[in-house]
């Protein structure tokens, strides 16, 4: 029935009513989940940031150490860095090959 300037009123079953409502409290769930989820953002970028520059510590702290023990750099920390001593680096090729021309010469 329509009245005057407004319109018929959806009129709507039980059902549909109960899924409405359902609904409607999955989305305040979330809602809460999520800002909840916001929350710990922040903590954890903050530690997982904290994790990635100790780890970069340590493995400067290695690499200097062990360039002072045993006077070369570890193969993981790419090309070890100029000497004053002015000497050729070796690149990996060329220290197998020398290494094939001792074998060869000794053997």
């Amino acid at each position: 029935m329509l009245h005057s300037g407004t319109e018929e009123a959806e009129i709507i079953d039980e059902e549909e009513y109960s899924s409405f409502q359902a609904l409607k409290e999955h989305k305040a769930k979330y809602k809460r989940c999520h800002e909840g989820l916001q929350e710990l953002a922040g903590p954890f970028k903050a530690a997982s940031d904290s994790v990635d520059a100790l780890r970069q510590g340590l493995l400067d702290s290695f690499e200097s150490w062990y360039g002072a023990s045993f006077g070369e750099y570890p193969a993981s920390a790419g090309p070890a860095p100029a000497s004053g001593g002015g000497g050729d680096v070796m690149d990996d090729d060329e220290a197998f090959e020398q290494l094939q021309m001792q074998k060869v010469a000794s053997g």
